[in-house]
Formats: C-alpha cells, sequence, structure tokens
C-alpha cells in the first residue's frame, strides 16, 4: 500500500517563502552576484524538495526552528544586498551647471561651451550675409559694400558680428590642426567688418542727404496724348559715388486750382527700374547733384481737366527698402 503524504502548513509555507525569496535573489543577482547568490542559495534550504535532498544525504533533519531561523538570514543578507548595490552605483561627473567661484574655474568652464553645432551655426550665417550680397552682385560676380542700402548694412554688420563672436567661441577648443585656419577666418571676418563700418558711416554722413528733385515741363507726344519731360537729379552731401539699384517711382495727379496746393485726384503712375548704377555726384544749381537722365513720360490726353489745370507731379526713389525723400512739383497741364 502507497503511503500517503502528509501535507502540512509547514510544508506549503515552506514552498511559499522559499520561492518567494529565489525570485528576490534573482532580483538582487542583477546588482550585486554575491548576496543575489547567497539569498538562492539559502532559499534551497527550505525549498521541500532540496531541503529533502539535503537532510537525506548528510542525514540530519531541519526543524521549524532552523527553517526560520534561515528566513530570518535571508532577510538580513536581502537588505544587505540592497543597501550594498545602492552604494556601489557611480554618479557620472559634469560639467553641467557648475557653479563658478573663481576666475580659473570660470575660465576652465568658458573652453567646454562651445559644441559641435558652433560650426554649421557659422556656415548658416555666411549664407544668410551671401544672400544680403547677393542683391549688389554686378555682372562680373563682384560684390560691391557702397551698394548696400542702409537697413542691409546693419543686418549685415550684425551677422558678422554674429560670424566672430562663434569663431571666437569655437576656437577655445578647436583642434590644435583648426586654431590656424580659424585665426585667418577671424581676421577676415574683422576685415569685413571694418569695411561694413565704413559704409554704415558713409551712409550716415552722405547717403542720408540724398534727396529726389524733379522738374517738368509740358510736351506735346501726338494728337492724342500730351506728355511731361521728368529730369530726376539725387542731391548728396559731398561729391560721392553711389553705387546702387531701385524703382522710380513718378506719380500725377490732378489739383483743384492754379494755387491749390493739394495733390487732388490721382491720374497716373510710371516706374523704372534701375540695376546697379554710378551716381557720381557734380554740381547743379551750386549743390552737389548726381545727374541720373530726362525721362519722358506720356499720358491721355483726354483727362477732361479743361485749360490751364494744375497738376501735381511726385518722384519717389526707392533703393533696397530705402525711399528718399519725395518732391511734388506742380505743373500746368493743358
Amino acid at each position: 500500500m502507497n503511503k500517503r503524504k502528509k501535507i502540512t502548513v509547514g510544508f506549503i509555507a515552506s514552498w511559499i517563502f522559499s520561492l518567494f525569496f529565489i525570485l528576490m535573489g534573482l532580483f538582487l543577482l542583477i546588482n550585486t552576484i554575491v548576496f543575489g547568490s547567497l539569498v538562492i542559495i539559502l532559499s534551497l534550504l527550505i525549498l521541500p524538495p532540496t531541503s529533502g535532498l539535503i537532510q537525506r544525504k548528510m542525514n540530519i533533519k531541519f526543524s521549524n526552528g532552523n527553517k526560520w531561523l534561515v528566513i530570518i538570514v535571508i532577510i538580513i543578507v536581502f537588505f544587505a544586498g540592497v543597501i550594498n548595490s545602492a552604494e556601489d552605483k557611480v554618479i557620472e561627473p559634469t560639467t553641467k551647471d557648475i557653479p563658478i567661484t573663481t576666475k580659473e574655474t570660470k575660465e576652465e568652464v568658458s573652453k567646454v561651451q562651445p559644441t559641435n553645432n558652433d560650426y554649421n551655426q557659422i556656415e548658416e550665417l555666411i549664407d544668410e550675409r551671401n544672400l544680403i550680397l547677393k542683391k549688389y552682385q554686378d555682372s562680373e560676380g563682384s560684390y560691391y559694400f557702397n551698394a548696400l542700402s542702409s537697413n542691409d548694412a546693419v543686418k549685415y554688420e550684425l551677422i558678422t558680428k554674429s560670424i566672430i563672436k562663434k569663431l571666437e567661441k569655437y576656437k577655445l577648443t578647436a583642434p590644435a590642426s583648426k586654431k590656424k585656419v580659424i585665426e585667418e577666418l577671424l581676421k577676415e571676418e574683422n576685415e569685413r567688418l571694418e569695411k561694413i563700418k565704413e559704409t554704415i558711416q558713409t551712409w550716415n554722413e552722405e547717403v542720408s542727404y540724398i534727396k529726389v528733385w524733379s522738374k517738368a515741363d509740358q510736351w506735346d507726344a501726338d494728337a492724342e496724348k500730351d506728355g511731361l519731360l521728368f529730369e530726376l537729379q539725387v542731391f548728396a552731401k559731398e561729391e560721392v559715388t553711389i553705387r546702387t539699384k531701385g524703382t522710380l517711382e513718378v506719380s500725377l495727379y490732378h489739383g483743384t486750382g492754379l494755387m491749390g496746393d493739394q495733390k487732388g485726384t490721382f491720374i497716373q503712375k510710371w516706374t523704372k527700374e534701375y540695376d546697379v548704377t554710378d551716381f557720381t555726384s557734380g554740381t547743379c544749381g551750386g549743390k552737389s547733384c548726381a545727374f541720373i537722365e530726362d525721362i519722358q513720360l506720356e499720358y491721355d490726353k483726354d483727362h477732361g481737366f479743361g485749360s490751364f489745370s494744375v497738376g501735381y507731379l511726385e518722384a519717389k526713389f526707392i533703393s533696397q527698402g530705402e525711399t528718399f525723400e519725395a518732391v511734388q512739383k506742380s505743373v500746368l497741364v493743358d
């Protein structure tokens, strides 16, 4: 007859505790091999199959008190392993947010600030600056600083300053092989900066005095149309050569009377594009000016003005976003 095995509360508890402690030992094994292995080995002492095998082989018997003692030892070993693994964790050193307390420390931290992306940012700034210059490129591919409008000149200066600042920053951590190249680039950029500063000074001292002046005389184009002879002159403070391009806008208005001071009703507008052009100032009526050309403007004769009405001619010269002073000139329109 087969002998029935007696299942007791202690037998069930041995299975539960041993399996639980084995899982804890495996978890601890990830962080510390010694303590994890020790927990697993001690857990096997209370696991019924291995416990029975050990007792038979060694001819000993584990009492319930022995098993509770093993459980207490397992718990102590487990917590000791957890504490030990926490202490063994290494915190990586970092230079981020290090308080700067001395001049030496400040200089040391500044040397690690440039990133690998700095040089790419420099190239992007150079591309942006080249887009400005492209507007002032002649047919031979040459660029002219004194062709820059005041807005573009200031923008060019700011971009160049940013390039210099980033080059100086990049130079701190660049390899020795690149330091000479960066020195040359810095020299070129500083020369560019000085040149553009001279250009801006020219704008402030001379170009700001430029204005459009016009005179108009009547002329008969044919039986259907009348015309105006328009002369454009650009005044400057001194005799200078201004290299620029822009758009001339001339508008004709019909006034309300011979002595009226209002522009009246808009009649017609003419526009003309000027490519990169040299405006060299000379003398016009005792003033420095740059004479451009005579422009003949035609307008419809059937305007219904009546004889000896007053027309107003308004001229604007717009160059790269800069609108030079517009001067209104009254003319008789027949």
